[in-house]
């Protein structure tokens, strides 16, 4: 699928203000600016805005080549709050076989710290 037309499509990922950086074949970055709405009532991003800005790097990756994926299952390791003003996630696509593909997902925030690690599994429709 064209990773244009995904992002464009994604109209949960956009009302989150999630933006593509880069792609490549079996890897994307993409970031969200965190506002008022994405922050939790410590001032901190929200898990649920952690997790699928981190889902939707691994969506943008998966589906980067000839095939289409979903996501099977996805563990996530919150290791920090995510403070600062911006937050980048970088899925790597470590494994593709003909039905499914696992990636490696890494939250950061804008001073490049790590504040979530995920382990992403996909099957190919």
């Amino acid at each position: 699928m064209d990773v244009q037309t995904l992002m464009k499509d994604d109209r949960f990922a956009a009302e989150a203000g999630i933006r593509l950086v880069s792609c490549r074949d079996g890897e994307a970055v993409l970031e969200a600016e965190l506002t008022e709405k994405s922050r939790n009532a410590n001032g901190f991003a929200q898990g649920g805005m952690i997790f699928t800005l981190a889902d939707t790097a691994f969506a943008v990756a998966a589906n980067a080549g000839e095939r289409d994926a979903v996501t099977l299952s996805c563990t996530v390791n919150f290791l920090r709050p995510g403070i600062g003003s911006r937050l980048t996630a970088h899925a790597v696509i470590f494994s593709s076989t003909r039905s499914v593909c696992c990636a490696d997902v890494t939250v950061t925030d804008d001073r490049g710290r790590e504040v979530a690690k995920l382990l992403c599994t996909g099957h190919y429709v």
